[in-house]
């Protein structure tokens, strides 16, 4: 066991450790998931992140009665392999007997509350290990102790936007690389795109796309480590300034693929964005 445990950690903080408190590790891959009878599209990561009564929701809902005579849940967002993400603690006041009279798919409801400002420090920085028993997303916390493997800043490194919100300067894209950031390798990895770098120096654009298995993030890595990515007319700055990448390039996304898309018909829309922007603004790319 480390000598700094999230049970430690929790107590400093000021939550009551003689208390029932389950530890919970939210990591769903499905694209859609129903949150009080309403298909809902995103993962528990995008709803705490831009929907935060819609996150309790999903996690007041579950299959079993899995929260019984629990006083507190630790909630986690799973990242790499066991690791994961403090996002918060909440306070289970009891069962949700009104949206359980009226349900009839068997499912149990609580009433949940986040525990506010005593835990912000903590929230999106502290990073625990799991353990081997990761496929049982929720533990007591008197049995299982988890050991923390880091505590980082908050910021933009984790906090990983829609995909139409990212825009990287190229040390973020770098510090994601280095780190392999585990939530923007997630989203990164899921799809392809139609993606552009600005030069914000002359104002000129370089349209690109992605068409492998890896997504977005099997391109973008190549940048992350040269600043140019192979392209000519990025590389010709990048020799004349070292510097030029880092000084005047932002990457975003235009449009995202399916991650099983033809590289014809990736290139096709690629063509047509090029189009849509004009040529002369697209004037980074050779073609």
């Amino acid at each position: 066991m480390a000598i700094l445990t999230i049970s430690k950690l929790l107590k400093e903080a000021g939550l009551d450790t003689s208390k029932k408190i389950k530890l919970v590790r939210h990591k769903d891959s499905r694209d859609s998931i129903f949150v009080n009878g309403v298909e809902i599209a995103g993962s528990p990561y995008d709803w705490y992140i831009n929907d935060r009564d819609t996150f309790i929701a999903y996690q007041s809902e579950q299959g079993k009665d899995v929260f019984k005579n629990v006083d507190y849940i630790v909630s986690f967002i799973g990242e790499e392999g066991t690791t994961a993400r403090m996002v918060g603690v909440y306070q289970v006041l009891g069962l949700d007997e009104d949206k359980m009279s009226k349900s009839d798919n068997g499912k149990t409801y609580y009433i949940m509350e986040e525990v506010q400002d005593t835990f912000e420090e903590l929230n999106e920085r502290v990073i625990i290990d799991w353990g081997q028993s990761a496929r049982s997303w929720h533990q007591w916390l008197h049995l299982h102790d988890k050991d923390i493997i880091s505590i980082e800043r908050k910021g933009i490194d984790w906090v990983c936007p829609d995909y139409e919100e990212i825009l990287l300067s190229y040390e973020q894209l770098q510090r994601i690389f280095a780190n392999e950031i585990g939530i923007w390798k997630n989203r990164l990895c899921a799809c392809n795109a139609i993606y552009v770098i600005s030069d914000s120096n002359s104002g000129k654009l370089y349209v690109g796309s992605t068409y492998n298995t890896q997504g977005i993030w099997g391109r973008w890595m190549n940048y992350a480590q040269t600043g140019h990515g192979g392209n000519v007319e990025l590389e010709k700055l990048q020799t004349e300034d070292p510097e030029y990448a880092k000084k005047y390039f932002k990457w975003a996304i235009l449009q995202t693929l399916p991650l099983n898309i033809e590289p014809n018909k990736a290139v096709s829309i690629e063509t047509r964005w090029k189009e849509k922007l004009g040529r002369v603004a697209c004037a980074l790319n050779m073609n």
